[in-house]
């Protein structure tokens, strides 16, 4: 029935999202390439996947896209200056207030 129907229909994904549709494809006038706005960097040979099949098959044979900084250890990452402004920026207004109600906090 259509709930069958409704289970068993594709999974939406944003690997259109990526194509750009008819106003991303190249050859605009006279031959020249048009813009994209979101598409891949110059000299990518990546081919999107048209199906979710051809996308499972690829990550098969490919596995999934790992940063540079996915590849370092743990301690690494903590060195990181973006990693330690973000826990730092995290963990002060907290051990901020936590000074404030220990010596302030009696104040009447």
């Amino acid at each position: 029935g259509d709930a069958r129907r409704a289970a068993a229909a594709a999974p939406r994904t944003l690997r259109r999202f990526f194509e750009g549709g008819e106003q991303g494809k190249e050859g605009g006038k006279d031959g020249e390439k048009k813009k994209k706005f979101f598409g891949l960097s110059e000299g990518d040979d990546f081919v999107i996947p048209k199906t979710a099949e051809e996308e499972q098959e690829y990550l098969d044979k490919q596995g999934y896209w790992k940063s540079d900084f996915d590849q370092k250890s743990e301690g690494e990452k903590i060195q990181n200056p973006a990693v330690l402004a973000t826990l730092l920026i995290a963990i002060l207004p907290f051990a901020g207030g936590a000074l404030f109600l220990v010596f302030n906090g009696g104040v009447n």
